[in-house]
């Protein structure tokens, strides 16, 4: 994702290098771990950390001089990135698109 820090850390401290690191080993398990959740029909990783950032030129002692910004879970964002995958795969096998 272009400007996006994904180094920064979640809540839960795993960030994408680290995802990256240890995706050989763990991916497998991972993926199972996806599955039994959309199985189970839970997010259990719909949480954020909100932080504030200045906005260039504005007086910071005002609330319009920040902006707040919400780093989700690593592996919630993948987990829904699993699940656009798949749905845009469905939608195209079934046609719900159109002719594209």
């Amino acid at each position: 994702m272009v400007g996006v820090n994904t180094t920064v850390p979640r809540v839960d401290g795993i960030t994408v290098p680290v995802l990256k690191a240890v995706w050989d080993k763990e991916g497998t398990k991972i993926c199972r771990m996806f599955n039994r959740v959309l199985v189970k029909g839970v997010h259990p990783f719909k949480e954020a950390k909100v932080v504030l950032l200045q906005k260039a030129g504005r007086d910071l002692s005002i609330v319009k001089g920040w902006r707040p910004i919400s780093l989700l879970l690593v592996l919630g964002k993948g987990l829904e990135r699993a699940v656009a995958i798949r749905l845009g795969r469905q939608g195209l096998k079934e046609g719900w698109f159109g002719n594209l």
